[in-house]
């Protein structure tokens, strides 16, 4: 996901300094540049841990938020 993409789903201005500090300690995440744009990705592992605690801690109508903002987000840097 791109820094912008994280910011609006995660609804958090630090967004981007999460995942580059996230990136530069070594914290399963790694960063590619598509389209001379920033992308970051979690590891499998990490990514699965997220969407399982999601799917525990945030509410229904949140993690349906997130999700329709994600596969929007998605679909636009396609």
């Amino acid at each position: 996901m791109t820094p912008t993409t994280a910011r609006v789903l995660g609804k958090s201005a630090d967004a981007a300094r999460i995942l580059e500090s996230m990136h530069g300690d070594n914290v399963f995440t790694s960063v590619h540049e598509v389209g001379g744009e920033i992308h970051y990705e979690f590891h499998p592992l990490l990514r699965r841990f997220l969407l399982l605690r999601a799917g525990s801690e945030l509410p229904a109508a949140e993690r349906d938020r997130i999700t329709r903002q994600a596969a929007a987000s998605a679909r636009r840097e396609r």
